[in-house]
């Protein structure tokens, strides 16, 4: 079985499409292009991530599904675009300002926190190549929290149930 590197839309999420098809369908896919293209919602479409030069920062996001947001505001400042969305009271325990954050698969910044909502700052770059640019106020996001504080909750749990 080989992977196609074409993207399908699937529920407003760009996925991976598996093609297990002829090998003149495997080269004809992957000569599609790696970029994304901003007018198209076939093969290249706008995605939620797409690979880029080391910024030699790390975040600890591995694309699981946590849980899901809403977008509550959208505004642009300058350049720049500041996304603020809903906390649910489950995810809330492993979000930190200045900490990670993944919304739809992008690995972001908290930028901004209080007890219901979070805001990341989004440069023209993040804003033009991912999904974010299609966002509005009430649309749904899936949220992943940075996996660290994951880790340190399961660490801190198994020693104070072992005193």
């Amino acid at each position: 079985m080989s992977t196609s590197r074409g993207a399908t839309r699937v529920g407003g999420y760009a996925s991976r499409r598996v093609s297990t098809g002829s090998a003149r369908a495997r080269a004809s896919a992957s000569a599609a292009p790696a970029s994304p293209s901003r007018r198209s919602a076939t093969a290249g479409s706008r995605c939620s991530w797409r690979p880029r030069r080391s910024t030699g920062r790390t975040s600890a996001t591995w694309g699981h599904v946590d849980g899901t947001a809403e977008v509550v505001g959208v505004r642009r400042i300058g350049d720049d675009w500041e996304f603020t969305f809903s906390l649910p009271d489950a995810l809330a325990g492993y979000v930190v300002e200045k900490g990670s954050i993944a919304v739809d698969g992008i690995s972001l910044t908290v930028a901004a926190l209080d007890d219901e909502e979070f805001a990341v700052a989004i440069i023209p770059e993040t804003y033009d190549v991912t999904i974010l640019s299609e966002k509005s106020p009430g649309d749904p996001v899936h949220l992943e929290v940075d996996v660290v504080a994951k880790y340190v909750e399961s660490l801190v749990e198994g020693y104070l149930d072992g005193r």
